[in-house]
């Protein structure tokens, strides 16, 4: 038994366009499931009466592999390193007026997002204010969020 079929110019331009929107969304669900195991670091820079840190300059060094990157913060004092590969890290936040903070041993785990919020000291910025990871604050398991608040009293020099 054959079958024929018979379709005219129109019908196969509108089965053509059906076929290439079918492909385009089964490649766009398939990204989507394809889940990033990268994490993210940011936060917000204030100065000791809480107002934001505009050009502030974070570090973000990769402990295992020796590689850094660096960020400056916005006019909110905001920042954000995105793509972040699970790893032990250093923060290092300066900005001229002020002490320079570092938080060395940061550990981020696989999709973690690490959020601080750090208010430096006036000073010098070749004073160094050092932090340790056992400051951070409490764990989102929900979310593999970390939210850490540091202000002048909380940091011991």
């Amino acid at each position: 038994m054959q079958m024929h079929f018979s379709f005219s110019h129109l019908q196969l331009k509108r089965l053509a366009t059906a076929l290439s929107l079918s492909l385009l969304l089964v490649l766009a669900f398939t990204q989507g499931w394809a889940q990033s195991t990268q994490g993210t670091i940011g936060g917000t820079v204030k100065n000791p009466a809480g107002v934001p840190l505009n050009g502030a300059t974070i570090t973000l060094t990769n402990t295992d592999e020796g590689n850094a990157r660096s960020t400056t913060s916005n006019t909110a004092g905001t920042f954000s390193f995105l793509d972040v590969k699970a790893a032990h890290y250093t923060v290092k936040i300066a900005a001229p007026g002020f002490n320079t903070w570092v938080m060395s041993g940061v550990t981020l785990l696989v999709r973690q997002e690490l959020n601080l919020t750090v208010s430096l000291m006036a000073g010098d910025p070749q004073h160094i204010t050092q932090v340790t990871p056992d400051s951070l604050g409490s764990i989102e398991t929900s979310t593999a969020t970390i939210s850490s608040h540091f202000n002048t009293a909380q940091v011991t020099e």
